[in-house]
């Protein structure tokens, strides 16, 4: 099973109006054409709504940015916005995670073992496509979750030289098509 959570850059109309980033620093930190990378996978969900609406990643309380500090200095919103606003984001958040969480219970009751991938992105050029690559001690460490995995049981799945090739073509394929 995977997940691209971050992959939308869409807003509904009441939060786009509020909205103060430009399309370009949205962009800059959603995950545009994650959802290509797990469409092969049979159970996949896609999410096409902006982090800057909720972000996925966070818990119920964080989901809705509120303040710079939790959006890298990101000044998000012209003001404020209302708690009405806020609630029905905060809404989605929630029906989300029901979805997934049945989602996940019908897989669990259909297989024993199974794999979640949540799938992300990095943009390496922090100040638009034809500008430098962060430099490496820079850029995010990639996780796959190995560190915390019980590795007697799913060691076997973990090739990291094909996850590696992988991440290059992603990487590369991505710089193409925003080119």
């Amino acid at each position: 099973m995977a997940t691209a959570i971050h992959d939308g850059h869409e807003l509904r109309p009441e939060i786009a109006d509020l909205i103060r980033l430009s399309e370009d620093e949205r962009l800059r930190e959603e995950d545009p054409f994650t959802g290509q990378a797990v469409l092969d996978v049979p159970t996949h969900v896609i999410t096409h709504r902006s982090r800057f609406e909720f972000d996925l990643n966070r818990g119920h309380g964080e989901a809705v940015y509120l303040t710079s500090e939790q959006c890298w200095g990101l000044e998000v919103w012209h003001a404020p916005p209302p708690l009405d606003v806020v609630g029905r984001s905060l809404s989605i958040h929630a029906a989300y995670y029901a979805m997934l969480g049945q989602l996940l219970n019908d897989v669990a009751a259909e297989h024993e073992r199974f794999v979640l991938i949540d799938v992300h992105s990095y943009n390496h050029r922090r100040d638009g496509p034809d500008g430098e690559a962060a430099p490496q001690e820079k850029a995010p460490d990639i996780n796959i979750g190995t560190f915390s995995m019980p590795r007697d049981l799913w060691a076997f799945l973990l090739d990291l030289e094909a996850m590696r090739r992988f991440v290059r073509f992603t990487a590369d394929t991505a710089e193409r098509l925003l080119r």
